[in-house]
């Protein structure tokens, strides 16, 4: 069963429920699967060792993250903005310029590719 953030939207889209937000301007990074597991392949490979990378693509906030899902589905998303503060919230960003220069020719699945692909399944 999925869980994620990504879910719980499509959950609330489907059956018209609400979703809440810590803070609309809350990030996080969203990386889709297949890309960690190519990654992860990728540098045993190439035998990369004593390193640490930070793995992740895009850095969005709920905010842009619902305009992405707006401009995929004809459906109005219901959302409420508890705007907690963001200290007290789980925002992340991923500085990921150090994977992304290793993987110099890896294409990235964006946020936008993954839902086109979701919604038409």
């Amino acid at each position: 069963m999925k869980s994620g953030i990504i879910d719980l939207i499509i959950q609330s889209i489907k059956y018209k429920k609400n979703f809440y937000f810590d803070n609309e301007k809350t990030f996080k990074n969203f990386i889709y699967i297949d890309d960690v597991v190519n990654i992860i392949e990728i540098l045993i490979r190439k035998n990369v060792k004593n390193k640490i990378y930070n793995i992740g693509n895009q850095n969005l906030s709920f905010m842009n993250l619902l305009k992405i899902f707006k401009k995929f589905t004809n459906n109005q998303i219901i959302f409420y903005n508890k705007n907690i503060s963001l200290k007290q919230t789980l925002s992340q960003k991923i500085d990921s310029k150090l994977i992304k220069n290793v993987m110099k020719n890896y294409k990235f699945k964006s946020m936008q590719t993954y839902l086109r692909d979701e919604i038409k399944s």
